[in-house]
């Protein structure tokens, strides 16, 4: 009687109850440590099947990683000066996390700040396709504020710099069924094909309806029913293709000193 009073006593179920947390909370850490190598490569191979998807490569699950690396050469680019850096090597992009340290990124004012991503990284990765050993694509990184989310997508351009090759959205957060219909394969087709810059700004228009206009360079259909994601796409795109983001990078391109 006595040991089962001292096992039903309010220290006993506190040991009890503290032992308990004690191990549950090292079974939660050693799981994530055991479960972060395998995050951090799907995580890679998410970016890598995006990548492929919008250079329209074809690709298994089985040899992602293998198209990728045949097919993909990953470049750092300097955003300040539009060129490639030869000191800033992917490894160490990847290694130090540049594209998300303060110490390498600028605070935008509010008036830059049109895509709501408050720092732009100085440096970004790239990615040039290669196809019978030219390069056939660029694919840039871009991101910006929809109506609930931050928007990601890689947008594939041709290698003068010119027009669109492709977009896809990899990662967004808005209304299924409206806003979030940036990831319809459909939506995304209109891109292909139009020309980025008019008379020096960013051409690319999303409207509501598209001009009788042939052919149709500039405009894509607005997202149906979900005006503040298709204005938050817009201000990604002219962000992006602004003088903050890659339109340095395209006029190297176009002179050819890329």
């Amino acid at each position: 009687m006595k040991m089962l009073k001292n096992k039903d006593s309010i220290s006993s179920t506190f040991i009890v109850v503290i032992l308990l947390c004690l191990v549950c909370s090292v079974i939660v850490s050693a799981s994530v440590l055991f479960l972060k190598p395998i995050q951090k490569v799907n995580a890679e191979r998410d970016i890598q099947q995006n990548i492929l998807k919008v250079a329209n490569i074809p690709f298994n699950k089985s040899n992602i990683s293998d198209i990728y690396n045949t097919n993909i050469i990953e470049k750092i680019l300097d955003l300040q000066s539009g060129e490639l850096s030869e000191k800033i090597t992917p490894e160490i992009y990847n290694k130090d996390s540049l594209g998300t340290n303060i110490k390498y990124s600028k605070k935008l004012s509010a008036k830059q700040d049109i895509a709501k991503i408050i720092r732009r990284e100085n440096f970004a990765k790239i990615y040039f396709v290669k196809k019978n050993n030219k390069v056939d694509s660029i694919i840039l990184p871009i991101h910006g504020l929809g109506l609930w989310s931050m928007m990601y997508a890689f947008i594939a351009i041709t290698p003068d710099g010119k027009k669109v090759k492709g977009i896809t959205f990899y990662k967004q957060g808005e209304t299924p069924g409206l806003g979030g219909e940036v990831e319809n394969l459909k939506w995304q087709e209109q891109f292909k094909g139009k020309t980025i810059y008019k008379n020096n700004s960013v051409g690319i228009k999303l409207v509501k309806k598209i001009p009788d206009t042939k052919p149709n360079k500039y405009y894509v259909d607005a997202l149906s029913g979900a005006t503040l994601t298709t204005n938050g796409v817009q201000n990604t795109i002219d962000f992006w293709f602004g003088k903050l983001g890659y339109k340095k990078f395209i006029e190297n391109l176009k002179e050819g000193d890329v």
